[in-house]
């Protein structure tokens, strides 16, 4: 089932905090006014085809996750941190984080 114009909105804002942009930075990656991104996110203006595939990218999502009534995926993201030269690796930690 296809999502209402706010639902999708309400997708594209929370992919957007997730990846920790502003509106102005987004829009401006995009090529869009901070004005016309707000009125996508608030779903009073239709995403275009070509805005959803390169916020889908900004955010490092399928375009589709945006359109279809399920759960934002949440994508494995790998712990690295920095260790001593040497230094046995015991283990490694995967934690699951919205991107």
């Amino acid at each position: 089932m296809t999502l209402t114009h706010e639902a999708i909105g309400e997708r594209l804002k929370e992919a957007r905090k997730n990846v920790h942009l502003s509106q102005e930075a987004t829009a401006t990656a995009i090529g869009i006014d901070r004005t016309a991104l707000v009125k996508i996110e608030k779903g009073t203006r239709t995403v275009t085809g070509v805005e959803l595939h390169l916020l889908a990218q900004l955010y490092r999502r399928d375009p589709s996750e945006f359109l279809v009534d399920q759960p934002l995926q949440k994508h494995p993201l790998t712990i690295l941190g920095r260790m001593e030269k040497n230094a046995p690796v015991e283990w490694s930690k995967q934690v699951s984080h919205n991107l």
